[in-house]
């Protein structure tokens, strides 16, 4: 049976340009670097760009010298880098020989590397972690497998190629333990020994070593798919793949053909990954502290990452040596006290003990913990179980797959829910085994209090605390001026740019549409609601809070988000501003009707 990749690849282009269609503000930018006369480069290129103007993505292509310095190069890539109006980067390989690639795709803002090339995104990729981006054909493969049903879990792969851009990356993507995926999987190439023997043990043979009609009749498994990622121009013109389809045809129960397989998916993956891109830039609230560079910076910086969040942390004046020293020792000791207590991913943390403890057993808790817990009951309150830290059986089933059955279901709803915990004079206890807290909807903010808090009391009094999207300061800016937090440009209200916001000893927490968050009344994540509400237009985009504490403001974002609507989270949020007149709410949804 003939795999269609174009016609997959069009359905998902459709899609694609039906949501970039709900998008009023602007369009999604990509910009390709062109270097040099490779033929073969242009044609792909302009491919690239006709797919992108059929879904409404902005493109611009930057043609450059083939004998172009590495230096300027990097100086391309660097003003994009810099321009808001560019989401996705992509420089079209290969390049000449003076350049090195790796430098090159290394200097793209990982957050713009729609080609999933930077090291951070590979290093995301191995790991599992799906907010990164992938290499467009191996996940054009792996979509285009999933799309026709093709059975993956548990069975053996041969992957003929070991490049950078298709065989390591295609392996690391189907060996991942997730949903289409926890193959067996075989890296070969041209050079293995017993290599017809290792393809026609293949349930799925992928080649994707650039030598046309390389793979035969009698190298493959009767009834098993053969993805063909080769595309090779002969004299004549006529492309051709790796597989002989001919032949191969004849016995494999599913094929990919040349062209009209792979090629389309690999570009429909570029727009999808642009998409992605321009959807973190317009959701994002992209708060950062303008503690502007006078000619002079009259204030000490930190920045760092920690639990794979940046984080950056403003002294409002110049520090001494030793004054450094005790800052850093203050922001180190705080990110392993957070560890300690609330990180789910040590399974020595404090909320991880109290995760895998068994049903009644009583617990006593850290005097931070309990505190926390004790915020996170007024939100659950308050917010009439929207904020619920127990999601976390939920959270765990939905990332195993994105089709739970009806059983695993009602088993991850019968462990959720605040209920289930009791907590009195620092005792905690759960009444079910099963139950799990994530404290992440709040523990990143308490973080952010703990580090001001504890270097105030050291005597620094003028303070700006980022991390993630939590911001908390105190005291001024050596300027004698508030410290303030400037809003995403492209972001705006009533056609209107979103001003700076004053932070006059006080905290801010911003939480966007990301479709996996949980929402523990319909025991499912935000993407997959099916009320005729969710949808890009009327769905929340992104909630800010304003409030006293960054753990306060972070936990009530958490809440407002799950709501369907921004009508109905505008209307909770005045019941809690009215309960708190030191509380304020901004609440974007994709559009301004309501």
């Amino acid at each position: 049976m003939l795999i269609d990749g174009k016609k997959t690849a069009n359905e998902i282009q459709a899609e694609i340009r039906s949501q970039i269609g709900l998008h009023k503000t602007r369009k999604p930018g990509l910009a390709v670097l062109l270097v040099g006369d490779n033929p073969a480069s242009h044609t792909y290129v302009k491919y690239k760009r006709k797919a992108c103007a059929e879904v409404g993505i902005v493109s611009t292509v930057i043609e450059l010298a083939g004998s172009i310095s590495e230096s300027d190069l990097l100086k391309q890539i660097e003003k994009l880098n810099q321009n808001p109006a560019v989401d996705g980067i992509l420089v079209q390989l290969p390049l000449p020989s003076h350049i090195d690639e790796k430098n090159i795709t290394s200097a793209i803002d990982p957050l713009k590397d729609i080609d999933g090339f930077h090291p951070i995104n590979v290093g995301k990729m191995l790991l599992g972690i799906d907010d990164g981006f992938f290499p467009c054909t191996p996940l054009g493969i792996k979509v285009l497998l999933e799309k026709h049903k093709i059975p993956v879990e548990g069975k053996h792969i041969v992957i003929v190629g070991r490049s950078n851009i298709v065989g390591k990356p295609l392996a690391a993507i189907l060996m991942q333990k997730k949903p289409h995926c926890n193959a067996t999987v075989t890296v070969a190439h041209s050079q293995s020994e017993n290599l017809q023997q290792l393809t026609k043990s293949a349930d799925i043979l992928i080649a994707a070593l650039g030598r046309p009609l390389f793979i035969k009749k009698e190298m493959v498994k009767p009834k098993s798919t053969i993805i063909d990622v080769g595309i090779n121009r002969m004299p004549n013109g006529k492309l051709i793949g790796d597989v002989d389809f001919d032949e191969v045809s004849k016995v494999a129960g599913h094929i990919t053909p040349v062209p009209g397989g792979i090629g389309p998916m690999t570009i429909a993956m570029l727009l999808q990954n642009t998409f992605k891109a321009f959807l973190k830039t317009l959701l994002v609230l992209f708060l950062f502290a303008s503690c502007s560079q006078s000619p002079k910076d009259l204030c000490t910086h930190f920045e760092g990452t920690e639990m794979a969040r940046p984080y950056q942390i403003t002294v409002g004046k110049i520090l001494s040596a030793k004054e450094k020293r005790l800052v850093e020792k203050v922001i180190q000791e705080t990110f392993l006290d957070a560890r300690t207590l609330f990180d789910n991913n040590d399974p020595g943390s404090e909320i991880s003990k109290l995760n895998s403890a068994s049903a009644n057993t009583l617990i006593p808790l850290s005097k931070p913990l309990q505190d926390l817990l004790t915020l996170c009951d007024k939100i659950v309150s308050l917010s009439g179980g929207r904020f619920d830290p127990t999601v976390e059986p939920l959270e765990k089933l939905w990332k195993q797959t994105p089709n739970p059955t009806v059983d695993a279901l009602q088993n991850a709803c019968d462990a959720t829910g605040w209920e289930h915990i009791c907590i009195h004079n620092g005792i905690f206890k759960k009444d079910r085994p099963e139950t799990a807290l994530d404290l992440l909807g709040v523990s990143k903010g308490l973080c952010v209090d703990w580090i001001v808090e504890r270097l105030e009391k050291l005597g620094f009094s003028d303070l700006l605390v980022k991390w993630s999207g939590e911001i908390r300061g105190i005291g001024h800016h050596p300027e004698n001026r508030d410290w303030s937090v400037e809003v995403d440009p492209s972001l705006r209200v009533n056609e209107q740019p979103m001003a700076p916001l004053p932070l006059r000893d006080c905290a801010i927490s911003t939480c966007v549409n990301r479709g996996y968050m949980i929402d523990p009344l319909t025991a499912s994540p935000l993407y997959n609601r099916r009320s005729e509400a969710w949808n890009f237009e009327r769905a929340i985009a992104s909630v800010t809070v304003i409030a006293p504490t960054c753990a306060l403001a972070d936990a009530l974002a958490t809440a407002a988000m799950v709501f369907q609507t921004r009508s109905e989270a505008e209307k909770w949020a005045q019941e809690i501003v009215d309960l708190y007149p030191n509380v304020s709410f901004w609440i974007l949804s994709h559009r301004d009707d309501r």
